[in-house]
């Protein structure tokens, strides 16, 4: 747990964050275009209809093509499990069901079956800290 792979990792995070910022922001303008649209006067269906639902399908690509987070001290993927809890960074971490794991440093059960409800701050794998404010 002492290796750190910050000052490696940071472009990857960044480069996620911007594209989940994207994702978040051509969803909301989708879905109030789209709103707009259905809701509106009649003559603002096409205008802002066509746009919305393009928008909607853009702001899904965006999300689906997101980058991998790879850890730099050891190359491997952070989204799986292995030994390392990626939230404390602790040795311990066990599966806890098929899509989850248990981590008996910090209590939290991890899981990822449709998304993730825990922050990456360490490697899964190796232990390395890649990011204080996790990913």
């Amino acid at each position: 747990m002492s290796r750190s792979g910050e000052e490696e990792f940071r472009p990857q995070a960044e480069r996620y964050r911007s594209r989940i910022r994207l994702f978040l922001t051509l969803f909301a303008c989708a879905a109030v275009m789209t709103a707009a649209a259905a809701f509106g006067p009649a003559s603002w269906t096409k205008p802002l209809g066509i746009p919305g639902t393009t928008l909607v399908f853009v702001a899904l690509v965006a999300f689906f093509t997101k980058p991998r987070l790879l850890c730099p001290c050891c190359g491997r993927s952070t989204e799986g499990f292995d030994r390392f809890c990626p939230v404390c960074g602790a040795d311990g971490l066990r599966r806890y069901q098929i899509t989850a794991a248990k981590c008996d440093h910090c209590g939290r059960t991890l899981g990822h079956y449709k998304y993730r409800n825990y922050l990456i701050r360490f490697c899964t794998y190796c232990g390395a800290l890649l990011d204080r404010r996790g990913v």
